[in-house]
């Protein structure tokens, strides 16, 4: 497969955007450096990886070495920002940032996998660039020993990837399903050990997040900060579990849904009753990130049992096509947000507490209305591509069939079906706690001017943004075929399988 054929490029002018915004500010050496430390990690992986992906011809060792060369000269540059004094009135870093964790977001989509690696730097990157903007020297002294130890979780993925690809002689997740388990004992042995190494050290950091989130200071924001880019390290490796190591599929089920009920109960703890805007919108997050590891767990299965799955039937997306578009509209809806965020300011100072916004439609309808579309994308309201989401997520943890001893017919997963209690309790609490939001923007009387900040990059992306979800929500049609090619499996493959012959009619995904 062509490494060009599986970018995401809806996420390019993302990343344009988001590297020009690192580089404004006042102290404009270490802008720079930071600046071109990530161009250059992204023009070498662009180079290098489109030969390492390809499948005519091995990779080189110069073509190795570019790679981890890129990765260090860029993690150097991310460093130094992070580092750096955030007094820019602009607020470069803080939108920079978020607009690189927007890009990494889509990256996610793709289904080669170092275009997913490089969405989980991406994501990482932006997230700390995000929360170093504007914050003190001792936090920005914490937020960087985070983001060292997070990198040291992807650079252990990234080892695994070049050892797959030796193993393999590809990286992308289908082909690898066509090539079967490995048989080599060796090789068996050093992935276990690899993923062995990776969870253990996704543990130490829930440890050290768990003790993190007992302060009093702590909000959502630092939980999203601590769960998703360790938890992101693992995720690219249990993507690799059913082709490499199938018989650990029911373990990889388990640990995942168990990680979605964690990661819900953190959303709600550390959400519930805070009156801040950014603990709102990362309890969110989080929510959706809950959402989209059970469609990662619902992908394990389906594509160890590819003729029983509902999804086959019906020609709707399967859990990691489901997930997939979780993620790309959720951090549309989330980008489109934050512009609403970067554009109006409250006597003198930026929206940071719910109370913000009352009033907001009365005094500006129009930015009012903004916020409701991505907000209500965000809850999961219909016709929202949030809706649709959730729904094709609640459908496809309906999908898993199993045998019935007694009459031989097909009946539901009562594994899976536990799995739509915490879907249903996610989605119920997303729009709880939107609620709060909408009630201050439309129905709260206003309590003070609204003015516009100096953003005016981030005005100019709300509006397209809104039209992009919208468009979306009343025609999820696009969202289908752009997902479904994520964990589309070939005809032949389906054919081979055991028990595949008597149902005929679910051995081809209807397009």
């Amino acid at each position: 497969m062509d490494f060009y054929s599986d970018i995401p490029w809806t996420a390019v002018p993302l990343l344009a955007v988001g590297t020009v915004l690192s580089l404004l500010g006042e102290r404009t050496t270490q802008r720079v450096c930071g600046g071109l430390g990530l161009a250059s990690l992204l023009a070498a992986w662009g180079c290098a990886l489109w030969q390492v992906a390809a499948v005519t011809r091995p990779a080189s060792p110069i073509e190795i070495a570019t790679v981890w060369g890129a990765l260090i000269y860029g993690l150097y540059g991310g460093l130094v920002f992070v580092q750096s004094p955030c007094d820019r009135s602009v607020g470069g870093g803080g939108w920079g940032g978020m607009l690189l964790a927007v890009a990494g977001v889509v990256c996610l989509s793709a289904s080669t996998l170092p275009v997913v690696y490089l969405g989980f730097n991406l994501l990482t990157i932006g997230l700390h660039w995000h929360l170093a903007d504007g914050v003190t020297t001792e936090q920005r002294k914490r937020i960087a020993a985070a983001f060292r130890f997070h990198q040291a979780c992807l650079l252990m993925t990234l080892l695994g990837m070049v050892v797959l690809y030796g193993i393999c002689g590809t990286l992308t997740i289908n082909e690898m399903t066509a090539i079967g388990a490995l048989k080599n004992p060796t090789v068996r042995a050093s992935g276990l050990a690899l993923l062995a190494a990776v969870a253990l050290l996704t543990g130490l950091c829930g440890y050290a997040t768990s003790a993190v989130l007992q302060r009093e200071e702590s909000s959502a924001a630092i939980a999203v900060k601590e769960v998703l880019p360790p938890a992101a390290a693992l995720i690219v490796l249990l993507r690799l579990v059913p082709p490499v190591l199938p018989e650990l599929n029911s373990l990889v089920e388990a640990a995942t849904i168990t990680a979605a009920a964690v990661v819900l109960v953190i959303a709600v703890w550390k959400t519930w009753t805070s009156a801040r805007l950014t603990s709102l919108i990362s309890g969110l997050v989080l929510l959706q990130f809950s959402m989209w590891l059970i469609g990662l767990a619902v992908g394990v299965w389906d594509s160890a049992h590819v003729a029983r799955s509902l999804t086959f039937v019906s020609g709707l997306p399967g859990g990691l096509a489901a997930a997939t578009i979780g993620l790309c509209v959720d951090g549309l809806a989330c980008l489109g947000l934050a512009g609403v965020l970067g554009v109006i300011h409250r006597g003198g100072r930026s929206m940071e507490f719910v109370d913000d916004f009352c009033g907001l439609l009365q005094r500006r309808p129009v930015a009012a209305g903004a916020a409701i579309v991505c907000l209500a994308s965000l809850c999961g309201l219909p016709p929202t591509p949030g809706f649709w989401f959730r729904w094709w997520s609640l459908v496809a943890a309906v999908s898993p069939q199993h045998t019935s001893q007694l009459t031989g017919l097909y009946q539901p997963h009562m594994g899976f079906l536990l799995c739509c209690g915490l879907l249903l309790a996610g989605w119920f609490l997303a729009i709880y706690f939107s609620l709060r939001l909408f009630g201050a923007i439309i129905l709260d009387e206003p309590r003070g001017r609204f003015e516009f900040g100096r953003a005016w990059l981030a005005g100019l992306s709300v509006g397209p943004v809104c039209v992009a979800v919208l468009m979306l929500g009343i025609r999820p049609g696009l969202l289908v075929r752009f997902a479904m090619e994520t964990e589309s499996v070939p005809t032949a493959e389906v054919e081979a399988l055991p028990g595949s012959s008597d149902r005929p009619d679910e051995v081809q995904r209807p397009n």
